[in-house]
């Protein structure tokens, strides 16, 4: 796990850099600039959504599975998976709400007003992409989140940087609608690999 895990963080590490390395040499310090500023507002705001779910995940899923004590393991994925969505929906559809008031008094620069739009759809993803992690950790499963989750996100958002590198669409509202677009696929991936742990999967989504 240890091994896949630290090779995981390299292969990150590398594609990031890559797709830094587009950014700045197709799309101009202004597209950059404006990119990782909404991806620290998803982190930030993202803190409240999650809310250490992911954590209190991988400390109590072992726990759980130790004693085969599976009713309460469904309830505890549940009550996680049910309370940050709503808290991501919550916070997410606040942002989008208020991203034009955002952009231009607190910023005070209009042209952040779409990103800032998709920053806050992209609040739900980034919510369930970091709680499957923790579920992930916690059934020893790391090694397999950081490739089928972290590696597969950052790699589809560099291929689609490269796309769009080679076309008109190389404004910010392109780059972050790219990044939601990655961030839902790679959900997707993550919670089909839910089916490979013993748990009831349509179980733990519907409560």
């Amino acid at each position: 796990q240890s091994g896949g895990v630290f090779a995981g963080s390299i292969v990150v590490l590398v594609i990031g850099f890559g797709s830094n390395f587009v950014l700045a040499r197709y799309f101009g310090s202004g597209v950059v600039g404006r990119y990782a500023l909404v991806l620290n507002v998803v982190t930030l705001v993202g803190i409240l959504s999650i809310f250490g779910f992911d954590q209190g995940l991988v400390k109590y899923v072992p726990q759980y599975r130790e004693t085969d004590d599976f009713e309460q393991l469904h309830r505890t994925l549940s009550d996680a998976l049910s309370a940050s969505t709503f808290l991501a929906l919550l916070t997410g559809g606040s942002l989008v709400a208020g991203h034009d008031l955002l952009a231009t008094r607190l910023f005070d620069d209009p042209d952040l007003s779409g990103p800032l739009f998709w920053a806050g759809c992209m609040l739900l993803p980034h919510t369930l992409f970091k709680v499957l992690g923790g579920l992930y950790k916690g059934f020893k499963y790391a090694a397999y989140y950081k490739f089928a989750g972290q590696v597969l996100l950052k790699g589809l958002f560099l291929v689609g940087v490269l796309i769009l590198s080679v076309t008109e669409y190389r404004g910010i509202v392109w780059v972050v609608g790219l990044y939601f677009v990655a961030y839902l696929l790679v959900c997707g991936c993550l919670f089909a690999g839910l089916r490979s742990f013993e748990l009831d999967v349509g179980r733990v989504i519907s409560g």
